[in-house]
């Protein structure tokens, strides 16, 4: 679908999306949604670089795994999972080099909660 330039937003969030997208679609697509100095906010986990942060995020799920199953049962997959698939993702690294490749400026990154999540901010160049 074509976007028209009336159409443009100031500001783009993402949450929790990064590390399941395929980025650089979603940066090319987020580029021609925004209007010229518009943001793009996206936050989502990152596996921390502290090994006592790591350890910290391995014994929360572990903690999940024996007891947080019994009261969300619909979670347990993501109690056994989402901690390997966090140390895999590439998504900020790959969100950088795409968001320069795209022509945003004013590229911020801030690691959050001990590195367990990251807030990549930019804005648009039309």
């Amino acid at each position: 679908e074509e976007v028209v330039l009336g159409d443009r937003f100031d500001c783009i969030t993402s949450s929790y999306l990064c590390k399941y997208a395929e980025v650089e679609e979603l940066v090319r697509g987020a580029k021609k949604m925004l209007r010229e100095g518009g943001q793009l906010i996206v936050h989502d986990f990152t596996y921390p670089r502290n090994r006592l942060a790591a350890h910290i995020l391995g014994v929360h799920f572990r903690f999940m795994q024996t007891f947080g199953k019994r009261g969300f049962p619909h979670w347990e997959t993501a109690f056994y999972e989402l901690e390997n698939f966090i140390r895999q993702s590439r998504w900020v690294p790959e969100l950088i080099t795409s968001l320069e490749g795209q022509g945003f400026r004013c590229i911020r990154i801030e690691r959050l909660t001990l590195g367990i999540a990251t807030i990549v901010s930019a804005k648009n160049t039309n």
